[in-house]
């Protein structure tokens, strides 16, 4: 009874640790890459589980404005950065530094964001 009593529980630690690897993987960010993009934000959603940060940067070859979807960190982790639910606000002209998408689609994974002239970062 003992060994089936472990057997489940290290079943069910094991499912569950394989669910948080899925959920939190960065494999679609190229991390070996650091971009910078400048623009003004549309939205800023500081909400669980991941922060999002949506960029509208005007492409230098079309002269249109493409929308860039950022990723970041948990609200939480942010918050111990000094970030704060109002850090950006809708039509703030900002410089992002990010890890590009794989795939060349216009988004990623932020790692600062420079706005009025103060840096906001996810690893002071």
């Amino acid at each position: 009874m003992k060994s089936r009593l472990r057997f489940l529980v290290a079943a069910l630690m094991l499912s569950g640790a394989a669910t948080a690897l899925a959920h939190h993987s960065y494999a679609i960010f190229d991390a070996t890459k650091k971009v910078t993009i400048t623009g003004k934000v549309v939205r800023f959603d500081f909400i669980n589980p991941h922060t999002w940060l949506v960029v509208l940067v005007k492409d230098p070859q079309t002269g249109n404005d493409v929308e860039w979807r950022l990723e970041g960190m948990e609200p939480n982790s942010l918050a111990r950065h000094g970030w704060k639910r109002t850090s950006l606000q809708p039509g703030d002209a900002v410089s992002v530094l990010l890890n590009p998408m794989r795939d060349g689609t216009p988004g990623g994974s932020f790692l600062e964001v420079t706005v009025n002239g103060a840096v906001l970062s996810v690893t002071r």
